[in-house]
Formats: C-alpha cells, structure tokens, sequence
C-alpha cells in the first residue's frame, strides 16, 4: 500500500504503530519545509508518497499532522513563539502537499483538513503577539479550506446519490481523483438487470486518459463480469 516515510527514516510497519515522530524526525520535516517561497506553495517536502496504491497511510500522515502541533503548542507553552511558527508553517505545508497530489479522495480531504488545522493555529498564535494582519491572512484561508472541504463532501453526496450526476462526473470532471471516486458510484448506481451502465465503464477502462481511473474501472468490470470480456 502507500506509504508515508519522512527522508527514509520510519518504516510505514513503525508508522503503524502510531509512535509519536521524534525530536530528529521534527527538525528534518521543519527543515525541509524552509525549501519553499511561502507556506501555500512548497517546491519542496521531506515527506512523499509512494507505492502504486492511491489510498494513504491514514495512522501516518496523523501521526506527522499531531507531531507538528503538539510540538508547536509545547513551543507555545515556553515562550518560543518563532519555533512554533515554524512548527505550523510546517504542518500547513504538509497539508497543502496532501491536498494537491490527489491521489485518493481520502487524502485530499485529509489534506485540506490538515491545512486548515496548521492555518487555525498560526491564526491564534499571531493574534495573540497582536498581528492582526497576519492573523487576518490565515483566518482567511482557514475559512476558505473549510468551506472547500464543505463544498468537497457537498460533491460526494452528490454523487452518493444522484445517478446522472455521478455519470456526469465521470464522463466530464477533469480531475482524476474525482472520476476514479465516480467509477464506484456508478456501480453502486448500475441497474442490476439491466446493468446500464456497463458500455461507460468499458468506454472508461479503454479511454480514460489516466491509468488510475482505467484501473479502476477495470476492477470494477472484473467484479461484475469476471475476466473473460
């Protein structure tokens, strides 16, 4: 499966274990994070996905998330303000990095939840040095991930439960995490006597232009009508 590793240094069977990240693991990921010309823009992470599968290490990426802010509120707690700066800066860049990889739908919405929660707390952390502006900046772009992780589960009960606009995503939405999230809501949505929807899937699994949603349709027909179609 995916997995989560900070410069090689935790294998995802430790992830799994759900041990707090280490002083030298934090320094690693803050320093990395420096690469970067703004929070919301990073050319650079220490931290990267790999392997073929889509879904995340979920126990990871909260495992790096947690680490961030509770490193940062220990900073907070002693007066060393600039390092928890540094801390949430880093946990806001972790999220956007989730965010915009797009590999599954769950990380995505991981993503944009881990963004939101590194924004919140350098919100609290400037307004209490009294820098309204900077508290304002990332009061704003909290609010606005949280109204895009609204508009986010808004789109999959959508296609929960609404046949054509499932279809419609798949046909037509030009991102790929979201057309591999329509391939299964358009089984769930097939009629089972008639199976309506099977000419789409096919048409998915030959044309799609990415092989991840190919893929995914092909599993699906592989469970519908086996192999030998």
């Amino acid at each position: 499966s995916a997995r989560l590793s900070a410069l090689g240094v935790r294998t995802q069977a430790e992830y799994q274990k759900g041990l707090p990240l280490t002083s030298q693991e934090i320094q690693w990921i803050v320093e990395g994070s420096k690469k970067t010309d703004s929070a919301f823009a990073p050319r650079h992470y220490p931290v990267s996905l790999s392997g073929r599968d889509p879904e995340p290490d979920i126990t990871a990426i909260r495992t790096i998330a947690n680490g961030l802010l509770e490193q940062g509120r220990e900073r907070e707690a002693t007066g060393t303000n600039e390092e928890a700066i540094r801390l949430y800066e880093s946990l806001v860049i972790f999220g956007w990095h989730l965010k915009h990889e797009q590999r599954s739908f769950v990380q995505h919405l991981l993503g944009i939840a881990t963004e939101s929660l590194g924004c919140e707390a350098l919100h609290k952390v400037y307004a209490k040095q009294g820098l309204a502006d900077r508290a304002a900046a990332y009061g704003t772009y909290r609010d606005k991930e949280q109204a895009r992780l609204q508009l986010v589960a808004q789109k999959q009960r959508l296609m929960q439960t609404d046949k054509g606009f499932a279809t419609r995503v798949l046909q037509r939405d030009e991102g790929p995490m979201w057309r591999r999230e329509a391939v299964q809501w358009v089984v769930v949505h097939m009629d089972p006597i008639t199976r309506d929807s099977l000419p789409l899937l096919e048409q998915v699994a030959r044309q799609d232009p990415d092989e991840s949603v190919r893929a995914a349709a092909v599993l699906w027909l592989k469970g519908i009508i086996g192999d030998k179609r």
